[in-house]
């Protein structure tokens, strides 16, 4: 069958991506040939009406979209649900940088963060447009974005363990791993055993398709001795961090998790991605070593999440 077409009661039907709309594209008795004939008429017509939802659904199925990371491409997907909510059904050329900025200040209002978001990947959407004649203009130009404050939480040693002796067992080896490796949740929850090599760890970031081999120390050995008692007796699992029934752990579990350990400890003010930042910090060596350990593209998004409090000389004269 066609890429997100599917069976339903009403007939084969069609979901644009990043779209909430159902296009009937055929009758259940319909033949595949048939289907597929009807498929690319609606799509046809579909992609012909002039509409931000539209352009959304053509950037969506472009070939730069698809060799966007997995991680961008979800959160493109994600905060295009909000936009369309707004702008789905104008046609694209008659929204200005007013009314981006009148979203912005309405969406700023629950989160800047996800305001700001919502703004690059409208921008992107019309900035691909843009450059094949579909849209004269992108309105997201000029349109400032709210000023993030820079997070600058450092969770100290003392800190760490407190919060580490009130957590579960698997909370405990993400802990360690998140921080010895410097690893993002979403690389940890997805982390397989066929990951683990003679070297080290090989861990690919979802976010920028880094690819790394995190070498062993004695700590992160014990971490993954550790990972291996997590499921019950004869129950094997391909998660690294897993439930006692060997299935995946999920964000949200973590999240209630690390909330109430957190709390137990009486620590409070971090977060669980600020293990990344802690790992940066306490990472021994000069800023390109650094950027070698943590994996980021450039010195600037390291200095981000390096957060510990430097001691520096002080001038000693008579």
């Amino acid at each position: 069958m066609p890429d997100r077409v599917y069976r339903h009661p009403r007939g084969f039907i069609w979901r644009p991506a990043g779209t909430n709309k159902t296009i009937l594209v055929a009758k259940l008795d319909a033949g595949k040939a048939e289907v597929w004939r009807r498929f690319e008429l609606a799509r046809a017509d579909y992609e012909e009406s002039d509409t931000v939802a539209s352009l959304v659904a053509a950037y969506f199925e472009s070939a730069e979209f698809a060799s966007k990371a997995p991680r961008t491409r979800s959160d493109r997907v994600k905060e295009s649900v909000w936009l369309l909510k707004v702008f789905g059904q104008m046609q694209p050329d008659t929204v200005e940088p007013a009314h981006i900025r009148r979203y912005m200040d309405k969406r700023g209002v629950k989160s800047r963060t996800q305001a700001n978001h919502e703004h690059a990947c409208l921008s992107a959407i019309y900035s691909w447009g843009y450059e094949r004649g579909l849209v004269s203009k992108n309105p997201c130009k000029g349109v400032k974005k709210f000023t993030a404050a820079a997070r600058d939480r450092y969770i100290t040693d003392s800190e760490y363990r407190a919060i580490y002796d009130n957590s579960p067992p698997y909370l405990q080896v993400a802990m360690e791993i998140a921080y010895l490796c410097a690893a993002r949740v979403g690389d940890i929850l997805a982390m397989r055993w066929n990951q683990v090599l003679e070297e080290g760890v090989f861990i690919q970031q979802r976010k920028t398709s880094k690819k790394q081999i995190k070498a062993w120390t004695p700590r992160l050995r014990r971490a993954f001795e550790q990972a291996r008692t997590l499921s019950q007796p004869g129950c094997v699992s391909t998660f690294v961090v897993c439930r006692s029934d060997g299935s995946a752990v999920g964000h949200r579990t973590l999240n209630y998790h690390w909330a109430e350990a957190r709390a137990a400890a009486g620590v409070a003010g971090c977060t669980f991605h600020d293990l990344k930042a802690k790992g940066i910090s306490d990472y021994a060596g000069t800023a390109a070593e650094k950027q070698l350990f943590s994996g980021h593209k450039t010195l600037g998004q390291v200095a981000v999440y390096d957060r510990k409090t430097q001691i520096t000389p002080t001038l000693d004269v008579e």
